[in-house]
């Protein structure tokens, strides 16, 4: 995997936010016991790896455990609490991590987030804790407003000034329009370069107020106990200075524009970005102008896993895509299961069904024992779906969520429920919305009753089979196949 060959080797080679990273490391130059840091930010920016590069710089050893898969105060306080306590090896220093601490906020980990800042408390080696999505409520913190800015292209200062004057006067502020161009122009570079942060940056000076008062309560708790470092997503220039380096050491011909597509699509997400040129340069070594690339958000980088999974035939790279993705695994499973037979077909794809299928035994199995160390043998099955095929296919299109065909029948079904009530709201004299709740559910009986009524009221064979009328004869007609033995049994069974 590319991400792993050109993962930086020093803090300086770490794509994006030079003022946070400089600031961690000093804080964790002249760490004092009692404080954690906490990284926070959406996943593929070098949370994690930040704190390994610094461990490296400063002589430490690392231990590091995944909060969200201990998920409970024990398990945390085995693993976390005794390494907080015990020394190093050959009395070197030591940095603790827990990675993906929002993974345990949940009702089910009732006493996790007290037993971390427990631990910080005593701990005599520095703790760094890394949080992927915390979740940011719409309270009085200028966040809300970070998430309502949309507008695309080149920032516009006229557009940023109406929004921080409408965001200034919802807060039941009234700044100069002075003060709030001053704060425009202040930020004016920041905005270039990664507009969301500038926006982020004008709000805060604008609104004032923290960060810690608006996130989720099942965290608060943390806040007495961490120094927190945001980090924002990189720009997509320092993303393609990147890609360009990864490009000339592989021998890939990428044009800048090509290259920025790639970078614009991974949504700020480094090693989203690293994928995707990957997953193209399996099929091209030279990669077009233009090419079909899905829109990135925080959370995942599916397509280019799904993309390595069915194009490798190595089973490491298929397994160290799995690891890279901030998924469930079901989720996984179901995206897996739904786009296979456009890459796969005949023996392939039974082949690569058998796979989901072992995998989906496991699944039951970590659901009833709650072993979630079982969950490495499924990742390791889906992982071997790659080896089911005999070829890859030349198919190079978007893979499609799972939950379109679901999506598709709902919309289907609320419009034949409109169609059906806009029918039977002139006959009743109601409105359409009455008949659709008050009366809809009566029509299947009374047309088993009378088969003229849908006739009458001009009903169409998809409108009846939505009512259910021509499932009734599909069953009609079932019962009327089975054989005189068959039915004898069933009289008999219901006159005892």
């Amino acid at each position: 995997m590319w991400v792993k060959k050109y993962a930086p080797e020093n803090i300086g080679q770490l794509v994006g936010n030079p003022k946070t990273k400089k600031e961690f490391f000093l804080w964790l130059e002249k760490w004092k016991p009692g404080k954690a840091a906490l990284l926070y930010g959406p996943p593929g920016i070098g949370k994690t790896t930040i704190a390994y590069l610094a461990a490296k710089k400063l002589g430490y050893d690392i231990v590091e455990m995944n909060a969200s898969d201990l998920r409970n105060k024990a398990g945390i306080a085995s693993v976390l609490g005794a390494a907080a306590t015990q020394a190093s090896l050959f009395s070197r220093g030591k940095l603790l991590l827990a990675d993906e601490v929002d993974g345990v906020a949940g009702r089910r980990d009732r006493g996790a987030i007290g037993e971390i800042v427990s631990t910080v408390k005593k701990s005599s080696f520095p703790l760094v804790l890394t949080a992927n999505r915390v979740k940011i409520s719409e309270g009085s913190s200028y966040e809300k407003y970070v998430s309502r800015w949309n507008i695309k292209g080149k920032p516009n200062k006229f557009a940023i000034f109406q929004f921080l004057k409408k965001a200034a006067a919802e807060e039941g502020k009234s700044p100069s329009d002075k003060w709030i161009w001053r704060i425009v122009y202040t930020n004016l570079k920041e905005l270039e370069s990664n507009e969301r942060a500038g926006i982020r940056s004008c709000l805060k000076q604008l609104l004032g107020g923290g960060d810690w008062w608006s996130w989720d309560s099942k965290l608060s708790p943390l806040k007495e106990v961490c120094h927190l470092f945001r980090f924002e997503k990189p720009s997509v220039s320092e993303i393609v200075t990147h890609l360009e380096r990864i490009c000339k050491a592989e021998g890939v011909s990428a044009s800048r524009q090509a290259l920025e597509t790639i970078a614009s699509k991974s949504g700020g997400d480094v090693r989203a970005a690293v994928n995707s040129l990957q997953s193209l340069a399996l099929e091209h070594k030279r990669l077009p102008d233009s090419f079909e690339l899905d829109e990135r958000d925080e959370r995942k980088n599916l397509s280019d896993a799904l993309r390595i999974i069915f194009k490798t035939k190595d089973f490491s790279i298929a397994k160290a895509a799995i690891n890279k993705l901030h998924v469930e695994p079901r989720e996984l499973g179901n995206w897996l299961g739904h786009n296979m037979p456009r890459e796969y077909s005949k023996g392939d794809l039974a082949s690569g069904f058998d796979q989901l299928s072992k995998a989906d035994l496991f699944a039951g199995r970590i659901f009833r024992r709650q072993d979630w160390k079982l969950m490495k043998y499924q990742l390791e099955l889906m992982a071997g779906v790659a080896m089911a095929k005999e070829a890859k296919s030349s198919f190079s299109g978007s893979y499609s969520s799972p939950l379109e065909r679901f999506v598709g029948t709902s919309r289907k079904k609320r419009r034949l429920r409109k169609q059906v009530a806009a029918k039977l709201s002139p006959i009743l004299h109601v409105s359409r919305r009455t008949a659709a709740r008050n009366y809809l559910w009566l029509l299947p009986l009374l047309l088993e009753k009378d088969k003229s009524l849908g006739e009458a009221l001009r009903l169409d064979d998809e409108e009846l089979q939505f009512l259910g009328v021509a499932a009734a004869k599909g069953k009609a007609k079932r019962r009327a196949k089975r054989s005189p033995k068959t039915a004898k049994k069933r009289r008999r069974r219901k006159a005892s």
